[in-house]
């Protein structure tokens, strides 16, 4: 299948979850997550195969409905975002003009793909900040793109800070 047509397909999706959610009177939508190749992951995705590998040691989510995720293990310096969650909203903008909620992964489930031996010349600490770095930047992204925004995250940015002070300690 080429890029093109998945794109249609996504645009399609994108368009119709809106739709229905317009349909049956939300007052505000979200785009189904539909281009996010995982909730999980969607900010690494891109480097999995530069910066990350899936080992024996990954940490693995398991739901009680049976399913499982699993995060892949940190490699190579310095951790960063490929793709930040409001960049997905432009294309659910051109299918409303209700307000739109996009979600973001949080730092803490982030954190699990730091290995378990220390990345050399890469400390545990500057792996938590440049996580908290690219965290805040998310959700900074998110807050300036979105149309609503869950005031609970702008309430989380203080924390993180405190977080990354009391484990670099």
């Amino acid at each position: 299948m080429t890029t093109k047509r998945l794109d249609d397909y996504y645009n399609r999706a994108i368009e119709t979850t809106i739709s229905e959610l317009e349909t049956i009177g939300s007052k505000v939508v979200t785009d189904g997550e539909q281009m996010k190749p995982s909730f999980l992951i969607y900010p690494i995705k891109q480097l999995i195969n530069e910066y990350y590998t899936f080992s024996f040691d990954c940490f693995s989510l398991k739901y009680a409905d049976g399913q499982q995720r699993i995060l892949p293990r940190l490699i190579k310096a310095p951790f960063r975002y490929a793709t930040y969650a409001y960049t997905y909203l432009d294309l659910a903008k051109k299918f409303t003009h209700l307000p739109i909620k996009q979600a973001v992964i949080s730092p803490s489930a982030l954190s699990m793909v730091y290995p378990t031996a220390t990345i050399k010349g890469y400390s545990h600490e500057q792996f938590l900040t440049d996580l908290i770095n690219e965290s805040e930047k998310d959700i900074r992204g998110a807050q300036d793109c979105s149309h609503t925004f869950e005031t609970e995250y702008l309430k989380v940015l203080p924390k993180l800070f405190e977080f990354h002070e009391i484990l670099t300690k």
